[in-house]
């Protein structure tokens, strides 16, 4: 295996060379969450207000399923932000395991 400043060959890492994690915080998404309800939510009044005054039915369907999508929106993004702080609690309970092995090592 050839030599790297991001992998020396003697096989010690230097600091420089270990990077850290991306952190994904819960309220990274909220504006673009925001923003996309608020297009189909609009989207879906205007629709429907248009087919209820052209009497045409198909535009009303439609304007249901961008409601509907809408909802979804919200959804999926209160499923993301519970599972990001499983993964956040997850993260700590690792931490504090991985803490304690060091100072157990660390005494014996």
């Amino acid at each position: 295996m050839r030599s790297s400043s991001c992998f020396p060959g003697d096989g010690s890492r230097s600091a420089e060379s270990v990077t850290r994690p991306i952190v994904v915080r819960p309220g990274n998404g909220r504006i673009l969450t925001v923003i996309a309800v608020g297009f189909l939510v609009l989207d879906g009044v205007l629709l429907g207000l248009s087919g209820l005054w052209s009497h045409h039915p198909g535009r009303i369907v439609a304007s249901a399923l961008l409601f509907g999508g809408a909802a979804l929106v919200l959804r999926f993004w209160r499923r993301h932000r519970s599972r990001l702080a499983e993964i956040a609690g997850e993260r700590q309970a690792l931490r504090a395991a991985a803490r304690s092995l060091r100072d157990l090592t660390r005494s014996s």
